[in-house]
């Protein structure tokens, strides 16, 4: 009979809790992240250029009709 790897109690919450401060380095570089980049933004000036590029870039067109899939065609009835 093989002998199967058993996990114990702290085997567990020792991985939970190196996940939790892996996602709390991440979360922390994200955030450091973000300020630089605002602060970059704000350096250099140009808040309002580049909120208007995001608004260009990202604008939502509502009179558009969803795009269909082209390669099924509907037969015709006869």
């Amino acid at each position: 009979m093989k002998k199967r790897n058993t996990y114990t109690k702290h085997d567990l919450r020792r991985s939970i809790q190196d996940l939790y401060m892996k996602t709390q380095i991440l979360m922390q570089r994200l955030t450091t992240f973000e300020t630089l980049f605002n602060e970059y933004i704000a350096m250099e000036d140009n808040e309002s250029k580049f909120r208007e590029f995001l608004d260009k870039k990202y604008e939502v067109k509502t009179d558009i009709e969803p795009e269909t899939d082209n390669k099924v065609k509907k037969q015709k009835k006869t």
